[in-house]
Order: structure tokens, then C-alpha cells, then sequence
């Protein structure tokens, strides 16, 4: 028994060593590296947590026309992406689900007008079957039933016997019964531009459903205008809402509609006049607001999943403090916590995010050039370092570095290392997966390039070879000396004849260490300031004669001149005492004659 209790203490001290070196980051592959033009994208995990997209790409052909083309791509040991067809040019909206055989359905529309239609695509022995539904159909939003069954939601604009508006449109359901089955669940009641709308069944099977409506020019009868809520229980009839903290004309963008574990609905919506993302909930007492952020990026897309605790996970655009666009990952864990997944220029588009069996997030995102999948991945990566800034440091306390890349793990570690030199460890300010903000000490450095290294642990690390520049402070002789040819000569002296002996490197190190401090007591007394200008131009002539291996030396008159300047600093600055000490005797002893 008692070798049994030591077991147990190694395994509970294995266990606790081993979970503190994992660690984990986002994993991110691309899809389509040719994707300039796309106009619509939906993505699903089935369910063994692979993930099926599907999104159409508008094509311009070479021969002056353009086509839609439809694609859906699957990942099993690498992504397979297939071409399903080609349609007519036009506003096209596809939405896809996988059902509980793993089988991915999809419903799409294609040119908006009058006359376009709503198909039904699902897969059979590998062919692609299609089903015809509606016509005149915006955004249509897919679900699966408790019993493996498809509904579709989505809207339809009224004529008035052409191709004239009438400024009403339906919100329709279809379901298959042998055949498919249309009903209206809601009418709007006057001119609204229709936004977006999205649907899920919930665990009896009822259905719920968000649209947006937003204002046209003509606001004859705005009463849908906001957030509306639909549901249906039974089969009884419908119920709408709109809801009134929302009713104005700028909420255009919505989340895919969750349902948590007692079947209230969530969604979340980017507002316009707010500028922020906002998450609310159905509750007993009404609609809660549960998260709200403006730092979120205008005109931002947004998407939400809830977990199997019901706590709430979603992803939108933020500005980051480099005017990039950040693509964020924010989630409830007793606290709210955020995460940058990917950075650049532009906005991300096309959010998708859903969690797989143990919750972990994987995304699917448009940005400028291509579609991407970004996973959370349990593992310590290597640290990918993709730029620096600055891209050179002076010499001083406090300098501060940004760094630029991915998988930076919580734990990371920066140094800079050079050949001959001791590495110089930083301090990290900031962290996420895809910036580090540290900091230096560089008093006293050899100025030059050094290698930016970081390390997420001791075999997983980054070298950017060269990746900086350690520069000596702007000095005094710089902010206060006009004549480019009076420091050309002052800098060849310093880097060719004292840099090379042990005083004057000494002498060179304090200078710059102090430079800051020098150039603030010289500037707060003009005749201090005279009287250094004076020197440095009676001194200019013996540099240039140094510089020439010709003899020199310093007259009585320079040797009281130069320790008068220096008592007077050494009198406003107690720092400097021991430097200016040693400066004063070594003049007076004749070192610098």
C-alpha cells in the first residue's frame, strides 16, 4: 500500500509537470489561394470535426463575359475541392449543412431578379442531386431536424405582375414531404431593404429565426425596420418580433442564429451607428445583452457558436493599434478572453466559425487573396516570425520592439543574439498569437545588427538573421552642430580612433549612455550651449589632425576651456560625477595632449 501512495504522488507530479509544457495555437492552411471575387461562403464540421465549405467564386471570362462558379471543398488527410457547376452571372447567396449521415446539403440562388431561383443540392452515390424550390429568392439559411430532415429559410420579393417591386417581400419556409412544401411565415409590412437571415431548429424541432430590414430612401411604413425574431412552436402558427432596442435603419449584419441548451436563441449583429458588436440572448425576462465591444471594425462580419456549457463563442474584425484588420477569437471562461488568429491590410470577410466535438473553434475566413482555415491545435508550434518593428533600436533603456508573425504561445521568450556578444533577454509587454510587443535594455551595447530570436520552448523556436539594428542615440553633437562636414569629421574619430582603445570606447559608452540628459542641461542654458558649440569648433581642426596621424596637442587655454564646461555639467548633473572625474584628470594629466 504504501509503495501504491508513491505511485499515485509520481503520477499526480507527472501529470502536473506534463500539463504546464502544453500549450496550444491556431493551425492555419489555405483552401483557395485564387479567390479575388467571392461572393458568398458557408462552412460546417461533421462529424468526425472535419470541415466541408462551400462558396461561389465570380469569374470573369476571357472572352469579356463572367459566370458564377460553385465549389465545395472537404478536408480528409488534405482538402479536396471539387467544381459542382457554373451558373449565369449574377448576386448569388450559397448556404450549406451537413446532415447526420455526414452527407453536406446545400441550398443556393443565383442572379437576383424576379425570376431566379432556389436549388437544393445534396449528394448521392458522389453525384450532386438538385431540387428546384422557389423563385426570386435573397439569402436562403439551411438546418437539419432532430430527425435528419432539411428545412430552409429564406425571403422572396413581391412583384406587382413583373418585375416592379412593390416594396413587401415574404419570409417563406420549405420543407420536403415526398415533395417539397412552401409556407409563408411573415409578411413585411412596408418598404424595408431586406438584410440577412439566418435559422436552426431547436431541439423539438421548432423553428427560430433572425432577419435584419433596413431602410430605403422611402420610409412610407418603417415598422420592420431592425432586428426581427421569428418562431414557430408546434407548427401552430408564427410569432414576430422586432426587436425595439434595435429599430433603426443601420443594422445590416448578423450572426448565424445559436440556440443553447434550454432552446433560447442568441445572435449577434454589428451595429452601424454604435460601431460595435453586440450579443444578446433570449431570456424569461426578455433580451439580454451579454457582450458588447467597440473596438470591433466597421462594418465588421461576425459569427457565433455556443459550446456545450452554453457559453458563447465569436469571431469578427478589429482594428489593431497598426491599422491592420485583426480576424479575433473571443470567448466566455469566467472572464472574457480574445485572441488575433490572422493580421493584414484589409478586412477579413466571410467569417465562419463553428467548435467541434471538444469545443475547440475552427474558422474559415475570406481575406484579400485567399479563403483560409484556421484550427486550434493542442501542441507547442514553432514560432514563425514574419517582420520587426522598428527596424532598428538606439542605445538606450526601455526600447521597445514590435514583432509580427504567428504561434506565439503564452510563455514566449525574445532575445537578441550576436557573434562574441552576451545575449540580450527581453521583456514581453504584450502577447497574442500574432504580435509581441517587449522591451530592451541596450545601455551599453555593441551598435550593429543582431539576430531577433524567439523561442516558444527550447526546440521550438525562430531566428530573423540580422533582424535589427542597435543605433547609438541621437547625440548632442547632432541636435546642437549644423556643418555636415564638422560630424562627418567628429564621427569618423569616435568609430576609428577612440572606439578602438579601452578609454575612449569607455568614454564613448557614458556619452551616449548620458546623451539625453547632456541635451537637456545644454539646452536650458544658452551660455552652456555657446560655450560647447565654441569648443567642439576650436576642436574640429585637432580632430582633422588626428584623423591625418599628424601630432597634436591641447593648448593651456582648451585644457581650462574644456574643464570649465565640464564643472558646470558636473555641477547640474550629480549622475555624471564619476565620469566627468575621471575626464578632468586625465586632461590634466596630459593624456589627450
Amino acid at each position: 500500500m504504501e509503495n501504491n501512495k508513491y505511485i499515485y504522488l509520481i503520477l499526480i507530479l507527472f501529470t502536473f509537470c506534463f500539463s504546464s509544457f502544453v500549450h496550444a495555437s491556431w493551425q492555419i492552411q489555405t483552401v483557395d489561394n485564387n479567390t479575388d471575387d467571392v461572393w458568398s461562403l458557408s462552412f460546417d464540421l461533421d462529424s468526425k470535426d472535419n470541415p466541408h465549405i462551400a462558396y461561389i467564386k465570380h469569374e470573369r471570362l476571357n472572352g469579356g463575359g463572367q459566370r458564377n462558379d460553385y465549389y465545395y471543398s472537404f478536408y480528409e488527410d488534405k482538402w479536396n475541392t471539387e467544381l459542382m457547376f457554373s451558373g449565369a452571372d449574377g448576386l448569388s447567396y450559397i448556404n450549406l449543412a451537413i446532415d447526420h449521415t455526414d452527407t453536406p446539403v446545400i441550398v443556393y440562388t443565383n442572379a437576383f431578379d424576379f425570376t431566379e431561383e432556389l436549388v437544393y443540392l445534396h449528394k448521392n452515390n458522389n453525384t450532386w442531386q438538385t431540387d428546384t424550390i422557389d423563385e426570386g429568392v435573397w439569402q436562403p439559411s439551411i438546418s437539419i431536424d432532430q430527425n435528419n430532415n432539411p428545412g430552409i429559410m429564406y425571403s422572396v420579393l413581391l412583384s406587382e405582375g413583373g418585375a416592379t417591386w412593390n416594396g413587401k417581400y415574404d419570409i417563406r419556409y420549405a420543407y420536403k414531404d415526398n415533395d417539397w412544401l412552401i409556407e409563408n411565415a411573415y409578411e413585411t409590412t412596408g418598404y424595408a431593404d431586406f438584410g440577412s437571415l439566418t435559422f436552426a431548429f431547436d431541439s423539438n424541432n421548432n423553428r427560430h429565426a433572425f432577419f435584419t430590414a433596413t431602410c430605403l430612401g422611402d420610409t412610407r411604413d418603417p415598422r420592420d425596420i431592425g432586428l426581427n425574431y421569428l418562431y414557430i412552436n408546434n407548427d401552430i402558427a408564427w410569432y414576430h418580433e422586432l426587436l425595439e432596442f434595435t429599430k433603426e435603419c443601420s443594422i445590416l449584419d448578423i450572426s448565424k442564429i445559436a440556440l443553447d441548451s434550454n432552446d433560447q436563441p442568441w445572435v449577434a449583429y454589428y451595429h452601424h451607428s454604435t460601431e460595435s458588436i453586440n450579443l444578446i440572448k433570449k431570456s424569461e425576462s426578455g433580451w439580454e445583452t451579454m457582450f458588447e465591444d467597440e473596438n470591433a471594425y466597421s462594418g465588421t462580419p461576425v459569427s457565433l457558436v455556443l459550446d456545450s456549457l452554453d457559453r458563447p463563442h465569436l469571431v469578427y474584425n478589429v482594428l489593431s493599434y497598426a491599422k491592420e484588420r485583426e480576424l479575433t477569437y473571443v470567448h466566455y471562461e469566467d472572464d472574457w478572453m480574445y485572441d488575433v488568429i490572422d493580421h493584414q491590410p484589409f478586412t477579413y470577410f466571410f467569417i465562419e466559425l463553428e467548435l467541434d466535438s471538444n469545443d475547440n473553434p475552427h474558422i474559415v475566413y475570406k481575406n484579400s487573396e485567399q479563403i483560409s482555415y484556421a484550427r486550434w491545435v493542442e501542441g507547442i508550434p514553432v514560432p514563425k516570425v514574419k517582420k520587426v518593428f522598428p527596424s532598428s533600436l538606439s542605445d538606450k533603456e526601455n526600447s521597445q520592439l514590435i514583432i509580427h508573425g504567428s504561434n506565439f504561445i503564452d510563455g514566449v521568450s525574445v532575445k537578441l543574439t550576436r557573434k562574441d556578444q552576451d545575449d540580450i533577454l527581453a521583456k514581453i509587454r504584450r502577447r497574442n498569437n500574432n504580435n509581441i510587443i517587449c522591451s530592451f535594455d541596450l545601455n551599453e551595447v555593441v551598435h550593429g545588427s543582431w539576430n531577433v530570436e524567439v523561442y516558444n520552448s527550447i526546440d521550438r523556436f525562430f531566428v530573423l538573421e540580422n533582424g535589427i539594428t542597435i543605433e547609438p542615440q541621437q547625440c548632442l553633437f547632432e541636435q546642437f552642430i549644423q556643418n555636415d562636414t564638422t560630424l562627418k569629421i567628429l564621427r569618423t574619430l569616435r568609430d576609428e580612433v577612440l572606439n578602438n582603445t579601452s578609454d575612449g570606447a569607455e568614454y564613448i559608452r557614458a556619452y551616449y549612455h548620458h546623451t539625453g540628459e547632456l541635451a537637456n542641461i545644454i539646452i536650458s542654458d544658452s551660455q552652456l550651449k555657446k560655450q560647447f558649440l565654441e569648443i567642439v569648433e576650436n576642436f574640429s581642426p585637432i580632430a582633422k589632425s588626428i584623423l591625418n596621424k599628424n601630432y597634436f596637442t591641447l593648448t593651456e587655454t582648451q585644457v581650462k576651456e574644456i574643464i570649465s564646461f565640464l564643472d558646470k555639467v558636473y555641477r547640474k548633473s550629480p549622475n555624471l560625477k564619476a565620469i566627468i572625474e575621471k575626464a578632468t584628470t586625465d586632461i590634466r594629466n596630459g593624456k589627450f595632449r
